[in-house]
Order: structure tokens, then sequence, then C-alpha cells
């Protein structure tokens, strides 16, 4: 039936990269494999927000939620997780505004933020990773939400493609920061 065709689809695609689907549908995806059993880190009750995000966090949000839903500037929020260390980035950066994925203070060496701003033309923001653990970079995690969302649950692995190459440049200018 279905579930065990979508099983062996599931175990076809474990590790593979992520194919070029629309965010949202990662997301839908995500979710599907969530209701069978996938873990993820973020909370699963759903969390109705104000603040205009991407799509595929829209959509994420009606099923699940983020420790935080109000927007904050990335420096403030890398602050909070990793203290001075990033304090160089462009001010265009520090002054975007982002959502954290897991609550800053628990972090140990990677803060992952979804930007609130430098949208594609589906309005989807990267997933920026300030990295401590050698030295500190900044760096496109993924191209969207719904990206994340797919590899955080084991539905392909995150790679370098266009469209990271593309919010890399938008947001951060090149393919990685160092500090």
């Amino acid at each position: 039936g279905q579930p065990i065709l979508a099983m062996e689809i599931g175990a076809v695609l474990q590790g593979a990269p992520l194919p070029a689907i629309p965010a949202v549908d990662l997301v839908a995806r995500a979710v599907a494999a969530i209701a069978q059993g996938a873990h993820t880190s973020l909370p699963s009750a759903p969390c109705p927000t104000t603040v205009d995000v991407p799509p595929s966090l829209a959509a994420w949000l009606q099923v699940g939620s983020l420790d935080e839903v109000a927007p904050s500037p990335v420096l403030t929020l890398v602050r909070r997780a990793h203290g001075a260390r990033f304090d160089a980035m462009p001010a265009r950066l520090a002054a975007c505004p982002a959502l954290p994925l897991q609550l800053p203070e628990t972090v140990n060496d990677r803060l992952e933020l979804p930007l609130l701003a430098h949208a594609d033309s589906a309005g989807e923001t990267p997933v920026l990773a300030f990295d401590v653990s050698e030295d500190p970079t900044v760096s496109v995690m993924a191209e969207s939400f719904g990206a994340w969302l797919a590899d955080e649950v084991g539905l392909g692995t995150l790679r370098a493609n266009d469209a990271t190459k593309r919010a890399a440049k938008a947001a951060l200018g090149k393919a990685k920061l160092r500090m």
C-alpha cells in the first residue's frame, strides 16, 4: 500500500541530496515523515503568528512551532549564543530580522537562524549557521526553512547548489564569512 511505498521511497532518498522541490512541498513531506515517526528538534504544537515569515516557515507554523516567534536582529540572537565573537559581521547582516531555530542560550557550537530578509523569487529566505566549532564562520545552512526541515527529519542531505549560492550572495555577499 501507500505507507510501504512511502517508506521505500524514503529509504532510497535517505542521505541523497535534496532535490529541487518547492520549499512548501518540502515542509509537507517533512510533516508526513514526522507523522510516521521521524524526529525534529522543533516543537510540534501549531503556533499562529502575525509576523511576516517565508511561505515554508508559515506552512510549518500551522502544524509546528519554534521556541521563539518574535523576530530579533541577527546580532542580538548571535550574542545570546556566542557572546561578542561575531560582532565584526557586516552591519547589514547584523541588523537583519531573524528567528532562532533553537534558543540561542542552549546551542553549543552552531546557531541556526532563518533570516526574515533576502527573499528569493518564491519568497523564501535562507537559514544561516553561525559556527564557533573552529574559527567563527557564517554560512548559508539551507536556501529555505523547508530545505532545512527536510534535512532535519532525514529526507535528504543539504548540499551547496545554485539556490544556496544565490542565498549566500544575497545574505553574505559571498559563500562564507570568517570572523
